[in-house]
């Protein structure tokens, strides 16, 4: 017959917040007492457990968390903002139909930069998560487009030279990811300068080149 053991854990550092959960990795290892026996394998075990601590009085549901994820996406790749004060397991996570592997959590009133969907115009997002007892709960889906965002650092003939030809989106991308280079682009006469400051002016007063 299998032995039970019960542990307790007891918190003695400075207090934790009250308004959200907080997150402990609690590493347990089983070592059998005694010596083995004639033909006999004794074996130990390890394991490394989220432990969270849930303070009384949460607002919100735990459960429903995983559903108010918000996703926005830059170059550099997806973001996942958390408004909710619990943490988020992201599990069975899919972006752009690729598997995502130990895709990890999301913290309570926090955004959270990863590389999925690097270099995108658009990113499917499939994520589901795991309740406290274990229960794979049903998937959710978010499309996401680039943030606008994205184009504030260009400089500002690129934008000039954009408006004045109406260059697809994906144009865009290619140029700022260095897949193509804007002299490549431009025309033997188009101005081809260095980033300068003006760009985000030109954004201002032109919202409707850039969107």
């Amino acid at each position: 017959m299998g032995q039970e053991n019960t542990l307790r854990v007891t918190w003695t550092g400075d207090r934790l917040p009250a308004d959200r959960e907080s997150l402990f990795t609690l590493s347990i290892a089983a070592i059998l007492s005694g010596k083995p026996g004639v033909n006999s394998v004794q074996m130990a075990f390890r394991s490394a457990l989220k432990f969270i601590y849930h303070p009384t009085g949460l607002t919100g549901n735990a459960q429903q968390a995983y559903r108010q994820l918000r996703w926005s996406l830059t170059l550099d790749g997806l973001r996942v903002q958390n408004p909710g004060p619990y943490y988020v397991t992201l599990f069975l996570l899919n972006a752009n139909g690729h598997p995502v592997d130990a895709a990890g959590v999301a913290a309570p009133f926090s955004t959270r930069k990863t590389t999925w969907c690097q270099r995108a115009a658009r990113c499917a997002v499939r994520w589901q998560t795991i309740n406290d007892y274990g229960r794979v709960l049903s998937p959710v889906t978010a499309n996401v487009q680039l943030s606008r965002t994205f184009f504030t650092p260009c400089n500002e003939s690129f934008f000039m030279y954009y408006s004045s030809l109406k260059m697809p989106r994906m144009a865009v991308l290619a140029l700022m990811s260095g897949a193509i280079s804007l002299p490549a682009l431009a025309a033997d006469n188009a101005p081809v300068s260095q980033p300068g400051p003006a760009a985000e002016a030109y954004i201002v007063s032109h919202p409707d080149k850039v969107s």
